[in-house]
């Protein structure tokens, strides 16, 4: 039972490459930076100040996207550095206005890799967030987003995060 997380999360992600390989013309990039706060019952609150994000989108319908995603966020407090890494597979929902504005909806399952001095785990994770993109250029975009996160640790840890990037299309 213990190791039944790892086909929840791995046979999403391969169906998941499957469908955004035929959807490759319409193949959106993006990268920015990310700031998480980390709280679990019990334990105090962890803000995790510098952080990368980096995702790849597939259209398969008119306003939905098969999501890829990897991040990577980073703490040290004198001697000790906090590495997380999270990956994960979804959908991304875009909504349909008539305005340069595109407010989209994103759930992906995954799992995340938690390293402090010595001690790591992987755990898996499940995220929902949301945001909006903005023209900057014909071929580029502002991103904003804001994520909800459960990682399935004991105690389960909730992360609140923030992404503020640049998406093109390929």
């Amino acid at each position: 039972m213990k190791g039944l997380w790892k086909l929840f999360v791995a046979a999403p992600v391969v169906l998941l490459v499957g469908m955004v390989t035929p959807a490759m013309a319409q193949t959106e990039v993006g990268v920015g930076y990310q700031w998480q706060h980390l709280s679990c019952s019990g334990c105090e609150g962890v803000n995790m100040p510098f952080g990368l994000n980096f995702d790849v989108g597939g259209r398969v319908m008119p306003n939905l996207d098969v999501i890829g995603q990897v991040d990577w966020s980073r703490k040290s407090e004198s001697s000790v550095t906090e590495n997380l890494t999270a990956f994960g597979g979804g959908i991304r929902w875009n909504a349909a206005t008539m305005s340069t504005a595109k407010p989209f909806i994103d759930v992906l399952v995954g799992a995340a890799h938690d390293s402090v001095e010595g001690f790591s785990q992987t755990k898996g994770m499940i995220q929902l967030g949301g945001g909006v993109a903005f023209p900057l250029n014909a071929k580029w975009s502002g991103v904003g987003q804001i994520d909800y996160r459960r990682f399935f640790t004991d105690p389960g840890t909730n992360s609140i995060r923030l992404v503020f990037g640049v998406r093109t299309s390929l």
